[in-house]
């Protein structure tokens, strides 16, 4: 993050993930009780209110929107608080936006970046002699 421009927008965000599509609507309707209301839908941030139920079912992948923010002047602390809640909201993943760049995945679990093929922590008897 250091080594983008001054003033690049940055957006954190959570994946939603479902295969029950009755779920989608109900984790929509919790984030909204927690104050998310933005959503990130092909990188144009939107409310759930401006969309019909139909759109956001279908809709791939749908992202709550936890914070926006330029990055300019000292925003170390404001991006920290962000990715700390991101992840507390997010159940350990997020995901980093940067309009023109790559979209990044963050995970706090043991998991390959590539195939989110998940690893058990590494522990003694893992290790033979």
């Amino acid at each position: 993050m250091k080594n983008l421009p001054e003033g690049t927008p940055l957006y954190i965000t959570i994946p939603l993930q479902s295969q029950n599509k009755g779920d989608i609507i109900l984790q929509l309707i919790d984030f909204k009780v927690k104050g998310f209301y933005r959503i990130l839908l092909k990188n144009e941030i939107k409310t759930d209110d401006e969309l019909p139920q139909e759109k956001l079912l279908n809709a791939e992948p749908i992202h709550i929107l936890i914070d926006r923010l330029k990055l300019e002047g000292n925003y170390d602390v404001r991006l920290n608080d962000s990715l700390d809640q991101a992840f507390r909201e997010g159940k350990g993943c997020i995901t980093a936006i940067v309009p023109g760049f790559p979209t990044k995945h963050f995970s706090q679990f043991l998991e390959c970046a590539y195939c989110g093929l998940n690893f058990i922590e590494s522990q003694p008897w893992l290790f033979s002699l």
